[in-house]
């Protein structure tokens, strides 16, 4: 649903437009705990050992994601904020197309590179395998955390957070 947010009371547009964004990102970390403990009981130590090392490299994949959609959505709020449909659209497509190319090609990096960064990161050999599998995991799920992202942003850019 798009929502014009240069009319009315910013503070309620402002309310309504962060409560869903509030309560993915509580629901998120509450699975990110849920994660942790599943896999330091149930799977083993050494899961959550590999979860640990390689979280700090699936994070700067995701941020780096993150931060190119964030950037695509301002284009495409100007756009919208302009009233120009079609220059909203080709930045929507531009996105998703350059966005889709980038992510694969990062993807099959990624997995190549994967035991040259597990040795740079100095992973003990009882956790290396398993580091590796959960490393390229994040890795070739990166082109799909893009899209979600790049179409998150492109319904933010016009006023939906609730989608």
């Amino acid at each position: 649903m798009m929502r014009d947010m240069t009319k009315g009371a910013p503070l309620g547009h402002l309310f309504l437009y962060a409560v869903p964004l509030l309560l993915g990102n509580w629901l998120q970390l509450a699975y990110n705990a849920v994660d942790s403990i599943i896999a330091g009981r149930f799977i083993g130590q050494d899961a959550l050992a590999a979860e640990g090392v390689a979280g700090p490299v699936m994070n700067l994949v995701i941020l780096a994601i993150s931060g190119l959609c964030i950037g695509a959505g301002v284009l495409m709020s100007e756009a919208f904020g302009a009233k120009r449909t079609a220059r909203l659209k080709e930045t929507l497509a531009t996105t998703l197309l350059f966005g889709a190319a980038l992510c694969c090609a990062a993807a099959a990096l990624g997995c190549a590179l994967t035991p040259w960064v597990l040795r740079a990161l100095a992973v003990p050999d009882s956790i290396f395998g398993i580091t590796g599998i959960y490393l390229r995991i994040t890795f070739l799920g990166a082109p799909f955390t893009f899209f979600y992202n790049a179409l998150a942003a492109g319904l933010k850019s016009v006023g939906d957070s609730k989608t």
